[in-house]
């Protein structure tokens, strides 16, 4: 149990970490500096 709850937080932050850097290049883009 501890093993699947380990994969799953690895996934959830490589989740998060995609969608980080997947929002900060849309925000790059959107607001020109």
């Amino acid at each position: 149990m501890s093993n699947l709850q380990q994969m799953v937080q690895e996934l959830a932050s490589k989740v998060l970490q995609d969608i980080k850097l997947k929002f900060n290049a849309t925000c790059y883009w959107l607001v020109p500096i």
